[in-house]
């Protein structure tokens, strides 16, 4: 989905890895009662809640004033992949699939052995007539685990799907976040150049009006950024 994100396998499994144990570690200090702020993703929480939660487990002190916005995200990613078992970050094998290789006992036939498994006709005399109707209900049996396990593959693309928009929207975030503090930066230098002291002492030596004394004076006022305003 994502030819250009140039990341390797391991490292995104490093990353779910650390987002995991994160969620993790909210999910347990939530456990106890504390409040939570969904909107910013922060634990609300008293002091003394604070220093007991962080007795409990210290890899929590970090989220003291640190926000986790994507813990609802993968609250629903986790909890809901818990319940359907249909995510694997490991293999690129279905689940369901796997889990018929490992518990499925059946001898596997040969070309040759199903071909003429398939064709044989019935031994019962009695079932003459219905061969029409026995493969109709064969057809019909193996159009619809055909369909179980296109569905399962869909199933599995969408979780996927679902977790690369997720971390979009996270990477989206945080670039906003980025582009808000270096503009905001920049507002502060430029305010800070327009003020700053040597041009301040530049207007005020142009001044004929004023002796050397008040120059002087006026250096130590332009210390305070107010005065310089001023």
């Amino acid at each position: 989905m994502f030819p250009n994100a140039n990341f390797t396998k391991q490292q995104v499994q490093e990353k779910e890895k650390e987002l995991k144990g994160n969620y993790r570690i909210i999910r347990e200090a939530r456990k106890s009662g504390v409040g939570w702020n969904g909107t910013l993703g922060m634990i609300n929480a008293e002091p003394k809640i604070w220093a007991k939660l962080i007795d409990d487990n210290p890899k929590v002190s970090k989220f003291r004033k640190k926000a986790f916005p994507l813990f609802n995200s993968l609250e629903s990613l986790y909890e809901g992949s818990i319940a359907t078992g249909d995510l694997n970050f490991t293999s690129s094998e279905p689940a369901h699939q796997r889990t018929q290789q490992q518990v499925d006992p059946t001898p596997q036939r040969s070309i040759s052995e199903q071909s003429t498994h398939n064709t044989a006709p019935s031994r019962n005399p009695f079932n003459s007539g219905l061969d029409g109707i026995e493969s109709t209900e064969v057809q019909s049996a193996a159009t619809d685990q055909s369909l179980e396990d296109v569905e399962g593959v869909s199933g599995k693309k969408r979780k996927q799907s679902q977790m690369a928009t997720r971390l979009g929207d996270y990477i989206e975030f945080r670039k906003d976040q980025i582009e808000k503090t270096i503009k905001e930066l920049n507002e502060k230098k430029k305010c800070e150049d327009d003020y700053s002291v040597q041009k301040c002492i530049d207007i005020v030596d142009a001044i004929e009006e004023l002796t050397d004394e008040q120059k002087a004076d006026c250096n130590e006022l332009f210390q305070s950024e107010m005065n310089r305003q001023i």
